[in-house]
């Protein structure tokens, strides 16, 4: 072997340690990884930095920030998961988000819940911890509107009688949806109305869906079958036939 091509080789070594001392600084000093993380997996959950501190005496202003995880317990949300998150406070984001990175892609995921969360990991990632936490969720949901009367392929309209103009959008738009057929003209829509100020309402919601969906907010169309939700006004039939449909086709 040439003396040249010792030399070149050594300083390749050099180069590539010197490269990987340097990532592992940026890293947080973090040792390699094994798992999902180790296939370029990074997860970033995203808090508004306008919550560091808000003031909870000023209406408005820690909203969206109270009902969220904070650093203290990403390691357990983590380990229950399968991954690892790093918690960035960002002021690109207006209420907590969770920044998914994978070979190449990436999407961004309403971290309204923990089986939210777990919901985005595993339809992006197919994280196993993420997907068997999601469908046991699911699962017990399905049981638990069942114990309520309520059909698992019906929908659940979480709402409230007062000051919510986003409200008085939507449900005339649910009530146009009851009593018409569905996508094949055979199943009837159904649709629960579940009054956020009304204590039985509240029972069943938290019982079915508190720790699925995040329930500080209204309006709401929940499916209990896939777990799949809309929150916020809904102004178009369409949208809700579409999205009520989905429910009703979910295996």
């Amino acid at each position: 072997m040439d003396f040249r091509d010792v030399v070149i080789g050594v300083l390749v070594l050099i180069v590539f340690f010197l490269g990987f001392f340097a990532w592992t600084l940026l890293s947080g000093g973090r040792p390699a990884v094994v798992g999902p993380e180790a296939s370029g997996l990074r997860v970033y959950y995203l808090y508004p930095s306008r919550c560091v501190n808000c003031d909870l005496r000023v209406p408005g202003q820690c909203d969206f920030c109270t009902s969220y995880y904070d650093d203290r317990v990403m390691g357990t949300l983590g380990a229950d998961l399968g991954v690892s998150f790093d918690f960035v406070i960002s002021d690109v984001v207006d209420k907590p988000n969770v920044f998914i990175v994978r070979d190449g892609k990436a999407t961004l995921v309403d971290a309204k819940s923990k089986y939210g969360i777990a919901a985005g990991l595993c339809s992006f990632t197919g994280v196993g911890k993420a997907c068997a936490a999601f469908r046991d969720e699911v699962n017990r949901t399905r049981e638990c509107v069942k114990k309520y009367g309520v059909a698992e392929d019906a929908l659940v309209y979480h709402y409230s009688r007062s000051e919510c103009i986003f409200c008085e959008k939507t449900t005339p738009v649910v009530d146009s949806l009851v009593g018409e057929v569905s996508y094949n003209e055979s199943v009837p829509y159904v649709v629960r109305k579940a009054d956020d100020k009304n204590a039985e309402d509240k029972k069943f919601l938290s019982d079915c869906f508190g720790s699925f969906v995040n329930l500080d907010f209204v309006p709401q169309v929940i499916c209990p079958k896939t777990g799949e939700s809309i929150t916020g006004a809904v102004e178009k039939l369409s949208t809700l036939r579409e999205f009520a449909d989905k429910c009703i086709e979910a295996k």
